[in-house]
C-alpha cells in the first residue's frame, strides 16, 4: 500500500511541477500573442483532447512530461512546398481550411495550387493563395487562424507576427524564463504552506514542549513544560537561560563529543518552581555514516542504520545490534567516540579504499571486520535543515521537542530561506561534480527520484511538500543551465542577439539544440541504468 502510495505521489509531484513549468512558457507567450498550438501534460497517445481557442489541450498516456507547443520555437517545415493540389473551405470570403489529403473523383473544390504567402515575413498585413480551377485563376486572403489538414495531421497556421521570433527580446527572453520562474513561485508557495504546518521553533525559549516517551530526557525524569537550566560533564557547565537557550544546548553537547564523554550528562531543569537533576544519557545520530543508537544500552549497539550503497557512501556491511568494538585500530567504548569519529572524517579521496573506516564489531558472539565509507565532508556540508543550517556529520537526540510557534509572516521567511537553501544545494551539487569530489554515478534519474519519493512518502504529506519544492527549485535552476537543448541555453542565444544586434545562425541553433538534446537523453539513460543497478 505504501509503495502503491509512493507511486501516485511520484506521478502527482513529477507532474505538477512539469505542468507548472510548461505553464509557464505558455502564459508569457500567450500575453505576448505568441501562438501556442498545443499545451500538453504527460507523454504519448493523447488520452483526451479538447479545442479552446486556438490552443489544443491534450492529457496524453504517461503522466510524466508534458509540452507548450510555441510556434517558431523549432524550425517548422513548410505544408505547402510541392503541393499541387488542394481543396479549400471558405467562410466570409477567407479561405479558412487547407486540405492536403483530397480526392479529385469525389470533391468539386479542389483547385490548382499556384502561389502563396501564409507566413507574411515581411508583416504586410496580408496572407493569400492565388489558384486556379477551370482555367479560372484567382487570389483569395487566407485567414490568419486557418488550418492545414493532412490525412491526421491537424495544423493551425502561424503568420509571422504569430511566431516568437518577431516578438522583442524582453518577451522572448520572459517567455524562456517563465518555465522556470514558475518553478521557484510554485515552490515559494509550497513552502509556505510547509512553514504553516511546521512552525519555528523558538530558540530563545529553555522551555520544552513535549517529552519523547523512553527517550534520553524521559529516562532523566524531564517532562512537558520543564525549564533545562544547566548541563554539566565534568568540570564543564554550560547555564541555560532565555537568550540563545538552544544554541547553549547545542554547545554543551558539541563539547561532550569532542571529550568523547564516556558517562551521562548531568542535567538541571525546573518544574513548578522546583529545582530538579537526572542524569542524561544522550542518543547519538551519525548521519554520514547512517548509523543510530539507542539510550539504555551501556554498550556501543547499533540499534538502526539507514541502509545506503553507492559511490558516496557504504554501510551495507554492518547490522543492526552490531556492538561496535573498535574502529581504525582504536578501541571504542562510548558513542561520542564514534561521533568524534564521524566529525574528524574528511573522505573525497581519488582513492577509494583511502575512503574507508575499519570497523570492528562484535556480532553474534565473534568478532567481525567491518569496511564502512561515510558521506565526505564536502558532501555533508551541501547538506542544510529547514532552517538552512548545515546538518552535522553527527548529533546528539535528547528526545525533546522544544516551543514551536505559528505565525503566516514567519513562514513567508521560512519559505524565502528554504527556497534559496535549494537553489543553493543544486549549485553545491554542481560544484562538487566540476571537482570531481563525486561523479555523474551519484546522480539520480527518474528511477532514483520515485525510489526517494516512495521513502519520504512514508514520512506524512509535510515531508512531501518539501520534496515537491526541492525538486521544483531543483528543476527550475537545471532548466537555466546555459545548454542549448535547454531554457537556459535559449536565453544564452538571447544574450547573443541583445550584444551583436543580430539573431544567431538558426540553421546552428537548431544544430546544437538537437546535439544537446541527444547528450542530454543520453545522460537521463545513465542515470537511469545506475538507479537501476543500485536497486538490483
Amino acid at each position: 500500500m505504501i509503495t502503491f502510495l509512493g507511486i501516485l505521489a511520484f506521478v502527482f509531484v513529477l507532474g505538477l511541477i512539469i505542468l507548472i513549468h510548461e505553464g509557464g512558457h505558455f502564459f508569457f507567450a500567450r500575453r505576448a500573442g505568441i501562438l501556442c498550438r498545443e499545451f500538453a501534460f504527460g507523454m504519448g497517445p493523447a488520452l483526451f483532447q479538447k479545442r479552446k481557442g486556438e490552443t489544443l489541450y491534450s492529457l496524453n498516456l504517461f503522466p510524466i512530461g508534458g509540452y507548450c507547443a510555441i510556434a517558431g520555437e523549432e524550425v517548422e517545415d513548410d505544408m505547402l512546398q510541392g503541393v499541387e493540389k488542394v481543396r479549400l473551405k471558405f467562410k466570409g470570403g477567407e479561405i479558412t481550411n487547407i486540405y492536403l489529403n483530397i480526392d479529385e473523383e469525389s470533391d468539386d473544390k479542389v483547385y490548382n495550387l499556384i502561389e502563396y504567402d501564409i507566413f507574411d515575413q515581411e508583416q504586410t498585413g496580408k496572407l493569400y493563395m492565388k489558384v486556379e480551377k477551370d482555367g479560372v485563376v484567382k487570389n483569395y486572403a487566407v485567414n490568419s487562424q486557418a488550418f492545414i489538414h493532412d490525412k491526421k495531421i491537424q495544423m493551425q497556421i502561424a503568420p509571422f507576427n504569430r511566431t516568437i521570433g518577431s516578438k522583442s527580446l524582453g518577451k522572448r527572453a520572459l517567455v524562456m524564463f517563465g518555465g522556470p520562474m514558475f518553478n521557484f513561485i510554485l515552490a515559494f508557495f509550497v513552502f509556505i504552506i510547509v512553514g504553516l504546518f511546521v512552525g519555528y521553533i523558538d530558540y530563545n525559549n529553555n522551555q520544552i514542549s513535549h517529552v519523547e516517551e523512553n527517550g534520553p530526557a524521559y529516562i532523566a525524569g524531564l517532562e512537558g513544560d520543564d525549564y533545562i537550566t544547566e548541563l554539566t560533564i565534568g568540570d564543564f557547565t554550560v547555564v541555560v537561560d532565555d537568550e540563545g537557550s538552544w544554541d547553549d544546548i547545542n554547545r554543551f553537547f558539541l563539547e561532550y563529543i569532542e571529550r568523547e564523554a564516556v558517562v551521562p550528562a548531568t542535567i538541571t531543569y525546573v518544574r513548578d518552581g522546583v529545582v530538579h537533576t537526572g542524569l542524561l544519557n544522550p542518543k547519538f545520530i551519525i548521519y554520514n555514516m547512517g548509523l543510530h543508537s539507542d539510550n539504555i544500552s551501556e554498550d556501543v549497539i547499533i540499534s538502526r542504520i539507514d541502509y545506503a550503497e553507492g559511490e558516496l557512501i557504504n554501510n551495507k556491511g554492518l547490522k543492526e545490534n552490531d556492538k561496535i568494538i573498535k574502529i581504525e585500530g582504536t578501541d571504542i567504548t562510548a558513542w561520542s567516540q564514534v561521533a568524534k569519529v564521524a566529525n574528524d572524517y574528511v573522505g573525497g579521496s581519488k582513492v577509494d579504499k583511502e575512503n574507508f573506516l575499519t570497523f570492528v564489531v562484535l556480532r553474534d558472539g565473534v568478532e567481525t571486520t567491518v569496511e564502512v565509507k561515510p558521506y565526505s565532508k564536502a558532501v555533508m556540508d551541501s547538506q542544510k535543515d529547514n532552517t538552512g543550517t548545515v546538518i552535522p556529520h553527527a548529533d546528539v537526540i535528547l528526545g525533546v521537542t522544544p516551543i514551536v510557534r505559528h505565525g503566516f509572516f514567519k513562514s513567508i521567511s521560512f519559505s524565502l530561506n528554504k527556497t534559496l537553501n535549494s537553489a543553493t544545494l543544486v549549485f553545491d551539487t554542481l560544484g562538487m561534480l566540476f571537482k570531481n569530489q563525486i561523479t555523474i554515478k551519484s546522480l539520480s534519474g527518474f528511477v532514483g527520484i520515485a525510489g526517494m519519493t516512495i521513502q519520504i512518502t512514508s514520512g506524512g504529506f509535510v515531508n512531501l511538500l518539501s520534496w515537491l519544492g526541492l525538486l521544483s527549485v531543483n528543476i527550475g535552476l537545471m532548466n537555466l543551465l546555459p545548454i542549448p537543448a535547454l531554457d537556459g541555453g535559449r536565453l544564452v542565444f538571447l544574450g547573443y542577439e541583445a550584444v551583436t544586434k543580430k539573431k544567431p545562425n538558426r540553421k546552428v541553433e537548431t544544430a546544437l539544440i538537437s546535439i544537446t538534446f541527444i547528450l542530454l537523453m543520453g545522460l537521463l539513460i545513465f542515470v537511469t541504468i545506475n538507479d537501476i543497478l543500485r536497486l538490483i
